[in-house]
């Protein structure tokens, strides 16, 4: 007995532009691959003045334009924060900077993430590296904030100097 098998035909050309391949689906991106950057670049100019002048030994937050949103496309994936900005005492004391997601500092102490100390009337440039887990898909804000212990912290650098805050997000 013989069997026939038939299938209706088609153009090969056809189905093959079909696909979408401009773009990988992010289910199928290997871990550790960037989902998502976004950077916010800014001067104290483009603000009007720094972003944060403070006497403050508590954390206080930045101006708020220096902050930056994201909402993860995962709620496994990692969000990488690189924070470059430039910090200014006026007394020879301890100057704390941190991140906050939302309400929560990521430090986690009173002496937060970066820590500078003995350098007064001289500009220091503050960095920040850090790999979060959220653990969400809403939108979260990353937030700069400072704080002193005598004297006064400025953050923002002069009129031209670039502050940056960078977020990317990556699969777990």
């Amino acid at each position: 007995m013989t069997v026939r098998v038939s299938k209706p035909e088609f153009n090969l050309r056809e189905k093959i532009s079909e696909l979408d391949y401009s773009r990988v689906p992010y289910e199928k991106m290997p871990d550790g691959s960037i989902i998502q950057f976004k950077q916010l670049q800014l001067t104290n100019a483009d603000v009007g003045g720094f972003f944060l002048t403070t006497t403050s030994s508590s954390f206080t937050q930045t101006n708020s334009t220096f902050s930056l949103q994201i909402s993860p496309k995962f709620n496994t994936s990692k969000i990488y924060i690189s924070v470059i900005s430039f910090g200014y005492l006026t007394t020879a004391n301890y100057a704390y900077t941190t991140i906050y997601r939302d309400s929560t500092n990521l430090g986690g102490s009173d002496r937060g993430m970066s820590e500078e100390s003995g350098k007064s009337h001289q500009w220091s440039t503050v960095v920040i590296n850090f790999l979060d887990s959220p653990n969400t898909t809403s939108t979260i804000t990353y937030k700069i904030y400072g704080r002193c212990n005598g004297g006064t912290l400025y953050l923002g650098g002069d009129n031209d100097v670039v502050n940056t805050i960078t977020l990317m997000e990556v699969k777990q």
